[in-house]
C-alpha cells in the first residue's frame, strides 16, 4: 500500500492448538480486521516492526494500513482491541498502541482542569489504563496517558509513583 499506516498495534497470533495459523505470517500479511462495535471488516496490511516473520503463538508490534479506513472514522482510540481473521477463522488479536490517521480518532474531549483520573474516566480509558498497570505494560500506559493529553514531563512521575519501569 502506498499510504501511511493508520495505526500501530501489538498483535498476538493464536497458536495452532488455539485455532490459529499452522504456518508463519510474513510482514505485509493482509488479514481482515474486525472491531467489536461494527459488523464491517476490512483488510489490513501488517508491517511487522523489527521482524520479517511471526510464528503462531508469537506477539509482535506492527504498522497497520487498512484498505477501508473510512468505515471506522471517529471510532478508534489507544488501547482499543480488535481481532484479525482469515475468512471466518480468528487467527489473532490486536491492541492499538498509537493512531497516526487522525480521521480514525474518537473526537477529543477538552481536559482542561481535570485530574488524571477524571481524564481517564471521561475518555473511557480508565479500565484500559488499570489493565496496563496490572500487566506492568509501561508502553501502553504511556500511550493512554498521552491520549488524554498529558505531557511527557507529567507522565514520568506518574509511572514512577505506580511502580512502572520507564522504557528507554
Amino acid at each position: 500500500m502506498d499510504r501511511q499506516p493508520d495505526f500501530i498495534a501489538r498483535l498476538t497470533y493464536r497458536s495452532t492448538p488455539e485455532g490459529g495459523r499452522r504456518t508463519y505470517a510474513k510482514s505485509g500479511h493482509r488479514p481482515q480486521i474486525k472491531f467489536d462495535f461494527v459488523e464491517m471488516q476490512t483488510s489490513g496490511q501488517q508491517i511487522f516492526i523489527g521482524k520479517d516473520i511471526v510464528y503462531p503463538g508469537e506477539t509482535v508490534e506492527a504498522e497497520i494500513t487498512m484498505v477501508s479506513p473510512h468505515l471506522f472514522a471517529g471510532s478508534l482510540y489507544v488501547s482499543k482491541d480488535f481481532e484479525f481473521r482469515e475468512g471466518a477463522v480468528v487467527i489473532g488479536t490486536g491492541q492499538i498502541l498509537s493512531i497516526s490517521n487522525n480521521d480514525l480518532r474518537k473526537p477529543k474531549v477538552f481536559y482542561g482542569g481535570m485530574t488524571v483520573n477524571e481524564r481517564l474516566f471521561v475518555s473511557g480509558l480508565l479500565d484500559a489504563f488499570d489493565g496496563a498497570v496490572r500487566k506492568k505494560d509501561a508502553r501502553l500506559a504511556i500511550a493512554i496517558l498521552k491520549d488524554v493529553d498529558l505531557a511527557g514531563e507529567n507522565i514520568i512521575p506518574i509511572l514512577k509513583s505506580i511502580g512502572l519501569e520507564i522504557p528507554n
